[in-house]
């Protein structure tokens, strides 16, 4: 019976999650540098997890990608109360 190694398991679980927060930085906010950091520190997460560059780049992946979220979130407070209104919500 073959066991899945859990360095597969890592990759399957971290690179989807780097590339959808990656992709919903880039369509929701439209903002392309956060969204190439956020590849950048999926892939710490990615090889954090699984052993190549330690524990310590799982954290500063996990702790980027906690900046990058407020920093996000501040960018869409800030603009909101300018008036400048997000392009999906012309859509309703």
């Amino acid at each position: 019976m073959h066991v899945v190694q859990r360095d597969w398991l890592a990759f399957a679980v971290g690179f989807p999650a780097a590339m959808g927060f990656a992709f919903g930085l880039l369509l929701l906010h439209r903002a392309a540098w956060s969204a190439v950091l956020a590849v950048v520190l999926g892939v710490c997460v990615v090889f954090g997890a699984i052993g190549q560059i330690g524990v310590g780049g799982l954290i500063v992946g996990m702790a980027g990608w906690t900046v990058l979220a407020a920093v996000a979130g501040w960018r869409g407070h800030v603009r909101r109360r300018r008036g400048i209104t997000p392009w999906w919500d012309r859509f309703s």
